[in-house]
C-alpha cells in the first residue's frame, strides 16, 4: 500500500513550507487582538456592523473599560485603607 501526499493548505505562490506554516496558524489563530475584541463585542452584545462601526464599538468598548476600572480601583481604595490592590501586592 503506497501512501500519498495530501495537500493541506493551497497557497499559489508559496513554496516554503515556513511560510506555508506561518500562513496556516495565521488563519485559524488571527493575531490582531482588536479585531478579535471586537469581535467578541459583537457576539457577546449581539450587535450587528450596521448597529454599530468598528469605530462606534471601540468608544463603547472604553467607555466600558473606563467605567469598569474606575468602580474597580473605587472598591478596592475603600476595602484597603485607601490603596489599590496592585499597590499593595508590589510592596
Amino acid at each position: 500500500m503506497n501512501a500519498t501526499e495530501l495537500q493541506f493548505f493551497d497557497a499559489p505562490g508559496i513554496h516554503d513550507t515556513d511560510e506555508i506554516f506561518h500562513k496556516t496558524l495565521q488563519a485559524i489563530f488571527p493575531s490582531n487582538a482588536e479585531d478579535q475584541k471586537l469581535a467578541s463585542a459583537r457576539a457577546t452584545l449581539e450587535l450587528s456592523a450596521d448597529e454599530y462601526s468598528d469605530e462606534k464599538l471601540r468608544i463603547l468598548l472604553a467607555d466600558f473599560e473606563f467605567i469598569a476600572n474606575t468602580w474597580l480601583d473605587e472598591f478596592e481604595r475603600k476595602q484597603f485603607n485607601g490603596k489599590a490592590l496592585s499597590e499593595l501586592l508590589k510592596k
